[in-house]
């Protein structure tokens, strides 16, 4: 699927919401594309054809107008999201991607997407986008910029007034940390952190796309949000500024090393689509477990499994299975931690060297590509060999940790 866009005219004064346009340029047909919202996650009213009027749960109302090659969808206040929206456009910041319910998501999310985007704010403000950005204007007082993603997996747009900047260079990769009221030392000390476990997982499982070559983290200037590092896009980290202070204010010593090292490892692990997400998350977690082994030590990473042993254990003896549980936010223990020990499981089982050999070419095979459980299964029980049947057992058991023949003293 291709979305050929331009996003214009976010009423940041106002604050009573913002409109998005979506300039057509044929890659999409407007029927489809009205289709693509029909399905949108949250739907309670279906596309009414003459007025295309959508309501969501949210209560927020999304209308569509159709003129020659352009659809403008125009979103109204919304009640009831308080802790989803966390003032997401306003006079400080906007944050706009297919997790916030200020536009819909028509798309499901693992599949790639080819984005043009055209993006127009106040003058002052600072736009930060996944991809590559193209051009950077001021025009009738507004600052413009385009932005080109071949291959992304959603439109992500991040603005502020006041963001401050700190960038260095690894290799052939950039990177850039916006902030507003994050200490210099913390965020200095995070681009060192950047730099190791990018060079870790790029050894491991060989190079990815970075759009434009740069890996852009943004503390996003909002008081609530999602909580740990956030959200990864292809490049793009998004974590919420408010949350990281509240944390360092607790602790001085707080570091964000592990949920920064998940997020950069989803610009390896984002080819799972659907329920196969767990895909993303349990490779993304397990990842960020073996760069706290290599980076910090391996008596914390093997402190982190055993709290996951302990959240697993936990879990009911109806707790879905990795193979069945759905992508609706309801099973994380199951899709991070539960995921995480069975790689960890498949790691002893193999050996260190087979299991990063297999994980790369895992990776490999299907960059760029979507996938669900069955391709996972039928990738792993073909490395596997005589110890194939322990991974049927780790996919379909539901509950805790699974009845299986040790690899490990662990299990």
């Amino acid at each position: 699927m291709k979305v050929d866009g331009f996003v214009e005219g976010i009423d940041v004064n106002g604050g009573d919401g913002c409109s998005i346009i979506l300039c057509n340029r044929g890659s999409i047909e407007p029927q489809f594309f009205l289709k693509l919202l029909g399905s949108a996650q949250g739907l309670t009213e279906a596309v009414r054809v003459n007025t295309h009027v959508i309501q969501f749960e949210a209560g927020i109302h999304v209308f569509t107008e159709q003129l020659p090659g352009v659809i403008t969808i125009r979103l109204g206040k919304c009640g009831g999201t308080e802790l989803a929206l966390d003032d997401q456009v306003n006079s400080r910041l906007v944050e706009l991607a297919n997790y916030s319910s200020w536009y819909p998501q028509f798309f499901v999310m693992g599949h790639p997407l080819e984005i043009k985007l055209q993006v127009s704010l106040p003058e002052g403000w600072v736009a930060i986008c996944s991809g590559k950005k193209l051009e950077q204007r001021v025009e009738y007082g507004r600052s413009i910029t385009r932005w080109s993603s071949p291959r992304d997996t959603d439109i992500l747009i991040a603005a502020s007034p006041n963001y401050k900047e700190k960038s260095t260079r690894l290799s052939d990769v950039a990177i850039e940390i916006y902030y507003t009221q994050m200490p210099d030392t913390f965020v200095e000390s995070e681009m060192r952190q950047i730099a190791d476990v990018m060079k870790l997982f790029a050894d491991r499982l060989g190079e990815t796309t970075i759009p434009a070559g740069t890996i852009k983290h943004v503390y996003s200037p909002k008081r609530k949000g999602q909580g740990r590092a956030g959200i990864a896009r292809p490049g793009m980290i998004v974590t919420s500024e408010g949350l990281t202070l509240k944390e360092l204010a607790n602790d001085p010593k707080f570091s964000l090393f592990q949920d920064i090292a998940h997020e950069i490892a989803h610009f390896w692990w984002n080819f799972g689509a659907g329920q196969g997400d767990w895909i993303n998350e349990a490779f993304a977690e397990y990842f960020s477990v073996i760069a706290v082994q290599k980076i910090v030590s391996e008596q914390q990473s093997d402190s982190v499994l055993e709290t996951y042993r302990k959240r697993v254990r936990e879990l009911p003896a109806n707790a879905p299975s990795l193979s069945t549980v759905p992508f609706d936010g309801s099973g994380f223990v199951i899709r991070y931690y539960k995921g995480s020990l069975m790689l960890d499981y498949l790691r002893h089982a193999l050996g260190d060297g087979k299991f990063f050999q297999d994980s790369r070419d895992f990776f490999q095979a299907y960059n760029g590509k979507s996938i669900g459980t069955a391709e996972f299964r039928g990738f792993w029980k073909a490395r596997l060999g005589d110890q194939k049947d322990a991974l049927d057992v780790w996919l379909d058991s539901t509950g805790g940790l699974p009845q299986l023949q040790k690899a490990t003293a662990e299990y």
